[in-house]
């Protein structure tokens, strides 16, 4: 449960197959948007991390594993208060 982890993101996909990778948008280089592309680029690197581990682990064992990760993560926390 996301709630639960440190920074509330554990990675997921909702979209259709055929909209899987697709970009719907892309923050500028300006004001809060560079904050945003901060945290994008860190949920993208989350998602790779689920990839790897979900090819060695059954499913609820890679979600903890992602979780887990993500509490150990160097990264701070952006937009997230606590």
């Amino acid at each position: 449960y996301a709630h639960t982890v440190r920074d509330a993101y554990i990675p997921q996909e909702y979209l259709p197959d055929s909209l899987v990778g697709t970009t719907f948008y892309e923050p500028g280089p300006f004001g809060f948007e560079k904050d945003i592309a901060k945290r994008l680029a860190w949920w993208a690197e989350l998602r790779e991390r689920k990839r790897h581990t979900d090819a060695n682990l059954p499913v609820n064992a890679a979600v903890e594993a992602t979780a887990n990760a993500a509490a150990e993560s160097d990264e701070p926390s952006t937009g997230q208060s606590t």
